[in-house]
C-alpha cells in the first residue's frame, strides 16, 4: 500500500492531497478525519476539519484539511512555521505514517 501526500503550500494554509492505493485493502472505510492529525512546529496536534474524497475501492484520493486558526485566532501556519507534520494512523496495518515539510 502506498499513501503520497502533497501539501499544498503555506499560501494554501493547511491542505493536503492525500492519494492512497493498494491491492489488497478496501480503502471506502478509512476516515483520515479520524486517522490523521496536524503538528506544527512540534506543537500540539490538530485534528482534520475536513476529508474530502469519494469512494474509489483500491484507489482513493481527495483533499484533508484543518482548521485555518487555532481557538486564540492564530493562524495553523504562518510566516514564522518551520515545519509541518501530518501523521496518518492505523492504515492498512501501519501504526504510523508521517510526512514532514520544512518552510
Amino acid at each position: 500500500m502506498t499513501i503520497d501526500v502533497t501539501w499544498l503550500g503555506a499560501a494554501a494554509g493547511p491542505s493536503f492531497v492525500v492519494a492512497m492505493n493498494t491491492h489488497s485493502v478496501d480503502l471506502d472505510g478509512v476516515d483520515l478525519r479520524q486517522l490523521a492529525s496536524l503538528r506544527v512546529d512540534k506543537g500540539p496536534a490538530l485534528q482534520p476539519s475536513g476529508w474530502d474524497a469519494p469512494k474509489g475501492g483500491h484507489h482513493r484520493s481527495g483533499t484533508l484539511t484543518f482548521p485555518t486558526a487555532g481557538a486564540d485566532g492564530t493562524p495553523t501556519i504562518s510566516a514564522g512555521v518551520n515545519n509541518v507534520e501530518l501523521v496518518i494512523r492505523d492504515v492498512a496495518g501501519v501504526p504510523e505514517r508521517t510526512f514532514t515539510w520544512s518552510t
